[in-house]
């Protein structure tokens, strides 16, 4: 196979890595992942780059460090307060039942990356399958 976008996975045989399935996702919004990791603060690029970190974050293992230079170069304590942001927006939905803007975004695409990816990811390190 010699697709660029398959990743060798343990206990899993291949998937697209999680990158060209968040820009899958991210074209059903109109938004590309260009726009989501430039320097806009934007209210509509800077929740979608929250959401996209802190998916890349939770479900495949990668350390802030690694999101920060996937997501523009960013610095760790940004994704530190990306978490920050979605955990609150969890929270008060749990407790008052309240879903914000932001906790829709995030659960939606969420949603879908698990979909797309089998929900196997926990342990991507981005290794290329070798042909």
């Amino acid at each position: 196979m010699t697709n660029s976008s398959v990743y060798i996975l343990p206990g899993v045989i291949t998937h697209k890595d999680p990158i060209s399935v968040l820009t899958s996702i991210l074209a059903d919004y109109n938004v590309t992942w260009t726009f989501v990791c430039s320097e806009s603060r934007k209210r509509e690029a800077l929740k979608f780059r929250q959401a996209i970190q802190v998916i890349l974050y939770r479900e495949t293992g990668l350390s802030l460090q690694q999101v920060g230079n996937l997501t523009g170069g960013i610095n760790h304590c940004t994704i530190l307060y990306s978490l920050k942001v979605i955990d609150n927006s969890e929270d008060v939905f749990k407790s008052l039942g309240i879903k914000d803007e932001t906790y829709i975004l995030f659960t939606d695409i969420r949603t879908k990356f698990v979909e797309m990816t089998g929900g196997r990811l926990k342990k991507w390190q981005g290794q290329k399958k070798q042909d």
